[in-house]
């Protein structure tokens, strides 16, 4: 078997492009000491690196790898930003569910290289990616994201997952977590967007939703299922990702999922939006796991949290956008057609 080099996968996945948070959490833009430090970590934390089996640079940088000792572990580096504290409590929450057989990675321990701490996990690849769109699907990941909040609920000592709530934040925007994500800069043209999602965190302000552990980037694409026929059923297999855990509201978080459920660009080919019938079914999905309906001012927070995701992945994408044309699978594609209709979805 052909032995991949950590730094050779990070060129590949790069090509030309700028290092930018290889520089920022690894303290160098070259990819070859930039890979020598990852490795070196690994080997004092677990064992030595043998094979490098992926790598991707998004909000934080991800390598597969293969230890000396036959593991295959995924090692996640982190931003600069994220504090010890608040990993270490993941890892805990992630552990939690591991146990009770909950389909996530078990974590394997924690360090810090340079700039950032990296978290090491078990590298599991159960089941197929499925496309979110497929109404079995949307089911099996509502279903799964109620199981996560119930048995996050059992964990204690969770504080230092909070974050500042939708219901709390008096910054339309804060600062993006890439840096590519430049907002200031490119307000032109996203003035409709801004009033959209300023529009849901007054709505934000009145959010009566409990506090929980949830996961907030709970998008197909961070999922592998049990079952690729058509006809069949379907489960979460594994779901990654497990720095998304914060601790929030309960609308904030369902909202968030509701809307990002099909999302999955790395896969292509398929919307990236859900239609208000997808989002309204997804959360009534979630509230039979539940056990319970939300009432009127929860759903209201839900419908408004929606809106505010739905904004924030337009502004986005409008920050990058190199052209004009909005393409028709975008989120800013969904987010016009359905605009301010999407804060009476749940009506």
């Amino acid at each position: 078997m052909t032995t991949v080099r950590t730094a050779d996968a990070m060129l590949a996945y790069l090509g030309g492009n700028d290092p930018l948070l290889e520089r920022r959490a690894l303290g160098t833009g070259d990819l070859d000491a930039a890979a020598r430090r990852l490795e070196d970590c690994c080997s004092r934390t677990l064992a030595p690196v043998e094979d490098c089996l992926f790598y991707r640079s998004n909000v934080g940088m991800v390598a597969g790898l293969v230890l000396a000792d036959g593991r295959r572990i995924v090692a996640k580096v982190h931003q600069p930003s994220q504090t010890r504290a608040r990993l270490t409590t993941a890892q805990r929450v992630q552990t939690h569910l591991a146990d009770a057989g909950y389909p996530c990675p078990r974590p394997l321990g924690m360090a810090h290289c340079e700039h950032a701490f990296v978290t090491f996990e078990e590298l599991r690849e159960d089941g197929v990616y499925r496309d979110g769109h497929d109404s079995r699907v949307r089911e099996a990941m509502a279903v799964a994201l109620a199981e996560q909040i119930r048995l996050a609920d059992e964990v204690p000592e969770v504080l230092a997952l909070t974050r500042e709530s939708l219901r709390g934040q008096r910054v339309l925007w804060h600062h993006g977590p890439h840096p590519l994500f430049d907002f200031d800069t490119t307000r032109r043209g996203a003035e409709w967007i801004d009033e959209l999602a300023r529009r849901a965190l007054e709505i934000l302000r009145d959010d009566p939703g409990r506090t929980v552990v949830g996961h907030t980037d709970w998008r197909v694409e961070q999922m592998r299922f049990t079952e690729s026929r058509p006809s069949a059923c379907s489960r979460v297999s594994i779901a990654y990702d497990w720095d998304s855990l914060v601790r929030d509201s309960e609308t904030t978080i369902v909202g968030y999922a509701a809307r990002a459920f099909p999302l999955a660009w790395e896969q292509g080919g398929t919307r990236l939006w859900p239609t208000p019938e997808e989002q309204v079914a997804f959360i009534a999905e979630y509230e039979r796991a539940r056990g319970h309906r939300f009432n009127t001012a929860e759903r209201r927070a839900i419908a408004a949290a929606g809106v505010f995701q739905s904004a924030y992945g337009a502004r986005c994408e409008h920050a990058v956008a190199e052209a004009d044309e909005v393409p028709a699978d975008s989120q800013r594609a969904g987010l016009a057609a359905y605009g301010a209709a999407l804060f009476d979805v749940l009506d």
